[in-house]
């Protein structure tokens, strides 16, 4: 890659990473008075920061494959991006429904629902086949669309293919959108991915492939340090009952088996 192309993506990718912790700070500011026009914004804000610096990786990490390196900070965007937008999605949605409440009363009037207006849509994130993250999805998506009442289950089902990318969408993509089938469909995403065990593996190979520390930075010792406990932490949430360590080890004992003797 063009030297001066590459320091230019890492430009953008770092623009795009200081919206989305700028955001943390009004996140972590917000109190029981909720500007539900500072929030919207925010939300999107931070959707096109977020597909900005995925439009970047995707760039960058081609180059850095060919090379051996790796973006040590990427992992720790991904989880705070998932985590901010989950949060503000869900208040958008408990002063929707407030507002709801409070026009279908019979005392409500003209005054109190100009004080609660209705946002525009949500963006709810796709999900990309990744066990690590579909705890995040599973919480946004229950509470954004199964939790909604005034949706049926044809236009839950359509909203679940719309959010489904690569192998979950093929999962479902066969089955007809009917009422009955959504439930179905659901059930089908849930058992594949809602794994615990899966999900831990998923967590142990990434503690297994840290991120580079290619020079004394405490920037990138940080990123380091956050990946690692990230994925322990997230392991542990799980509760498997099962050692972390004994999770390593039995991973990196499968690494030395064979595909087929690992179907065995």
């Amino acid at each position: 890659m063009d030297v001066t192309k590459r320091k230019t993506l890492i430009k953008r990718r770092g623009i795009a990473e200081a919206k989305i912790t700028s955001i943390k700070k009004f996140v972590d500011r917000i109190d029981g008075n909720i500007d539900i026009y500072s929030i919207g914004v925010r939300l999107e804000t931070i959707q096109q920061a977020w597909d900005d610096y995925n439009i970047v990786q995707d760039e960058l990490e081609i180059e850095d494959e060919a090379e051996g390196s790796s973006h040590a900070g990427d992992k720790v965007v991904t989880e705070l991006y998932y985590e901010l937008h989950a949060t503000m999605s869900r208040l958008v949605h408990t002063i929707n429904v407030k507002a709801e409440s409070l026009t279908k009363s019979p005392s409500s009037n003209s005054t109190q629902a100009s004080t609660n207006p209705r946002l525009p849509p949500i963006k709810l994130p796709v999900f990309n086949n990744k066990p690590t993250e579909f705890k995040r999805f599973f919480d946004i998506f229950n509470s954004l669309v199964l939790n909604n009442e005034t949706l049926d289950n044809i236009q839950r089902y359509y909203y679940l293919l719309s959010v489904m990318s690569g192998e979950a969408h093929e999962l479902i993509e066969n089955l007809p959108v009917t009422a009955e089938n959504f439930p179905i469909a659901w059930k089908l995403i849930c058992d594949r991915y809602d794994n615990p065990r899966l999900i831990a593996n998923a967590h142990v190979r990434a503690l297994l492939s840290p991120p580079v520390v290619s020079k004394e930075c405490p920037q990138t010792l940080r990123s380091l340090f956050n990946h690692c406990k990230s994925n322990v932490n997230a392991i542990e949430a799980l509760n498997l009952n099962v050692p972390v360590h004994e999770l390593i080890i039995t991973q990196l004992y499968l690494e030395k088996i064979d595909s087929n003797t690992r179907k065995d």
